[in-house]
């Protein structure tokens, strides 16, 4: 019983990110066959323990939810200086702020439809704490998540692995998608998911990098409809 739920979710999720707007991304049948044993490493690096965030296309009625950066029992470091931000539902605006202060680093109004942007403002500071604030379509501040950037030490150890990590696949002749798939496995093994969610949406046919991510059943995100001004 509990395999056949598993596979009515996946065929559920499937169906869903089909009916998704081709400006969201690209859908296509895309058949990845990872180098070597990456495919079971990306599947394996969750766990109930360690869920990934759900797939931000799908859509609920209780309000936006906030998907990547996020505290799923993990941290909320991200790696990148300009990191990817991804959440569920509507919302009409986001703002990134360094923690402790009001002023705005960034801000950017957000298309109806959308559920993910990266940050485009000035690089954040390795070792800095900030938050992302979500506004609602009336313009009120609904949430605020904080995350940290690496501090320069740690990003540094990470640039290393990944170049290796690129040598590797270079020389196995990986695909653009099995690269990025490698590469967001990485990520995700690191708990990380800002920067395994920029990773998937890195090609123009992230379907298959999506499905990876959202094997297992994710934790749900909203239990409740957001208060406005509740940050």
């Amino acid at each position: 019983m509990r395999k056949f739920t598993w596979v009515l979710s996946t065929l559920l999720l499937s169906a869903m990110i089909s009916s998704v707007p081709t400006r969201a991304f690209q859908v296509a049948k895309v058949q990845i066959n990872l180098p070597g044993s990456s495919k079971d490493i990306i599947q394996t690096s969750f766990s109930k323990d360690n869920p990934p965030p759900t797939d931000p296309t799908t859509t609920g009625t209780r309000g936006p939810c906030t998907i990547a950066p996020l505290d799923l029992k993990t941290n909320t470091e991200v790696w990148s200086d300009r990191p990817m931000f991804v959440w569920r539902g509507p919302i009409g605006k986001i703002e990134v702020r360094q923690q402790g202060s009001n002023d705005v680093l960034w801000r950017e109004t957000i298309p109806q439809g959308v559920g993910r942007i990266q940050y485009a403002g000035e690089s954040l500071q390795p070792g800095e704490t900030y938050n992302w604030v979500l506004f609602d379509l009336q313009n009120n501040a609904i949430r605020s998540m904080a995350f940290k950037v690496m501090d320069a030490r740690e990003r540094e150890q990470v640039s290393t692995q990944l170049q290796s990590l690129e040598r590797e696949l270079k020389a196995k002749g990986a695909t653009v998608e099995e690269s990025a798939a490698r590469r967001a496995q990485y990520f995700a093994q690191r708990q990380l998911w800002s920067d395994a969610w920029r990773e998937a949406f890195s090609v123009d046919n992230p379907v298959a990098i999506i499905g990876t991510i959202t094997q297992t059943t994710p934790t749900p995100f909203c239990t409740r409809s957001p208060k406005p001004n509740s940050i």
